[in-house]
């Protein structure tokens, strides 16, 4: 799970670093992860697993307000990847 969160973090940062068109569906999916990391680490007592949790935990929150900046529609509002305005036309 550790590597997962990491992979994950460092990857949307590279998303963001290049104002990619999928940054915010990436933070939604690094909040996702960042908060299973966060619970997973939290169920340990030891200092560097609770300091683990408390940073998945800030990180997650980072990227919530990022995925939902108004006027983005949002991952599962229809337009998978909030590229389109409208409907794609076929010829």
């Amino acid at each position: 799970m550790l590597r997962d969160c990491a992979d994950i973090c460092t990857l949307t940062a590279k998303y963001f670093a290049r104002n990619s068109t999928f940054s915010r569906h990436m933070a939604h999916l690094c909040a996702i992860v960042c908060e299973v990391c966060r619970n997973e680490c939290l169920r340990h007592s030891d200092p560097e697993s609770q300091h683990c949790g408390r940073v998945c935990l800030e990180c997650a929150r980072e990227c919530r307000a990022f995925a939902g900046h108004p006027g983005y529609p949002g991952p599962g509002s229809g337009d998978m990847f909030g590229v389109y305005s409208e409907p794609e036309k076929k010829d």
